[in-house]
């Protein structure tokens, strides 16, 4: 028999904006701190302004386990891509990260929005049954 869990929490979203001045080529940066017990249910990148580099821009969204966790979205194309959520519960306070990967000449513009949506083990607002 499964015991019910009456415990109910409304997802949490956290959104970060970045530039390209906020970004360094082939480093990782933290982007959006989520609390112990997180578990990603969703989220996307958008990009607002193209990233210019000529031949390619790539922006991964991940963790400090691994960089590209929940995908990656061309930084070239204005538009948004959906990350690809993984069940990976983070035991302590973690940073969801962003990773821009630019190859050919050093762009002069771009802009993006990275949104995360989260739950957390553990947290009930109300309760239902």
């Amino acid at each position: 028999m499964i015991k019910k869990n009456c415990s109910r929490q409304a997802p949490m979203v956290a959104f970060v904006d970045f530039k390209l001045a906020d970004l360094e080529n082939g480093v990782t940066l933290d982007a959006i701190e989520i609390q112990s017990g997180a578990v990603l249910l969703g989220g996307y990148v958008e990009i607002l302004k193209a990233l210019n580099s000529e031949t390619s821009d790539s922006i991964a969204v991940g963790d400090s386990d691994s960089p590209a966790e929940y995908g990656s979205a061309n930084g070239a194309d204005i538009g948004v891509t959906a990350l690809v959520p993984t069940g990976k519960e983070y035991p302590v306070i973690n940073n969801v990260t962003l990773t821009w990967t630019g190859v050919g000449i050093a762009p002069t513009a771009g802009e993006g929005r990275l949104v995360v949506e989260y739950m957390a083990t553990g947290r009930a607002q109300f309760s239902q049954g």
